[in-house]
């Protein structure tokens, strides 16, 4: 059966995010079995003339009967495609060819990403999408116990020293090393959440900070200010705005992001970035 569809970002980011920060027990899905399944090194002949990428992919699918899943909309929207060669080499072309990067879950399903190597390319933004995974973010952040201030980890491994018994402390001016095992419980529990207090607390207020923006963002509007640029001898040079992105958060405070360096291009009227 062919699949080709459209990979919820907010989703399969979380998924991403929580095997990297190891807090769920299992393998990431876009982890690639090695050596691959046999059906990549099939011999294949595929021609299509100003084809899509969904078209590309269902005919390799359905000519290898294999299931394809694909990330976003590619930049390129059509191309002449001549495959001749295994079911890798095709895939590596039509990945090179729409920007893409792809790799085989341990299930056998074929994983298109975008890599936006074309700099025209720009990554993709649904705000539904990034509210439920900075949800998932905050949820998942929270889930074990830990000091939530990241400016308290070195107060936590003070405690643990405070606690070395005499045994310890001559261990340690004699030269030799205390492991995590020579520990007392206690001292295990103080250092446990000193590493996760330093390694997860500025993370979770950075989430919980982009949340009120994120909920804020539909009723923000964008405001471009004149700012004066004559010089001393009076002479007006081309138009310069401060560009203000403005917001009001749930609590009812008012936010504005200044971005002093972009200007109003004065031929097309388009935003110019330094």
């Amino acid at each position: 059966m062919h699949v080709n569809t459209r990979c919820p970002i907010g989703h399969a980011a979380t998924f991403i995010c929580l095997c990297v920060l190891g807090l769920v027990a299992f393998p990431c899905f876009a982890q690639q079995p090695d050596p691959l399944p046999a059906v990549f090194q099939k011999k294949i002949q595929v021609t299509l003339q100003g084809a899509t990428m969904d078209a590309t992919l269902a005919a390799l699918a359905k000519d290898n009967h294999i299931n394809i899943v694909a990330d976003g909309e590619p930049l390129l929207q059509k191309a002449d495609i001549n495959l001749d060669g295994t079911l890798r080499e095709a895939l590596d072309k039509v990945a090179d060819l729409f920007d893409y990067n792809w790799t085989v879950s341990r299930a056998g399903v074929v994983l298109m990403t975008k890599r936006f190597k074309n700099p025209k390319e720009r990554p993709q933004f649904n705000l539904p999408e990034m509210l439920g995974l900075t949800h998932d973010m905050i949820t998942a952040l929270t889930a074990i116990d830990y000091d939530r201030d990241p400016s308290h980890w070195q107060i936590r491994v003070k405690q643990m020293a405070s606690t070395f018994t005499t045994e310890q402390l001559r261990a340690l001016e004699s030269g030799k090393t205390l492991r995590g095992s020579d520990l007392l419980p206690t001292q295990q529990g103080l250092l446990q959440n000193a590493v996760v207090s330093k390694a997860f607390a500025g993370a979770l207020h950075l989430w919980e900070d982009l949340l009120p923006n994120l909920e804020a963002m539909p009723k923000s509007r964008l405001q471009a200010r004149n700012r004066d640029n004559s010089n001393d001898g009076g002479t007006v040079t081309a138009p310069e705005y401060e560009y203000l992105y403005i917001f009001r958060r749930a609590d009812g405070q008012l936010h504005a992001l200044n971005f002093p360096k972009i200007e109003i291009g004065p031929t097309n009227g388009g935003l110019v970035t330094p």
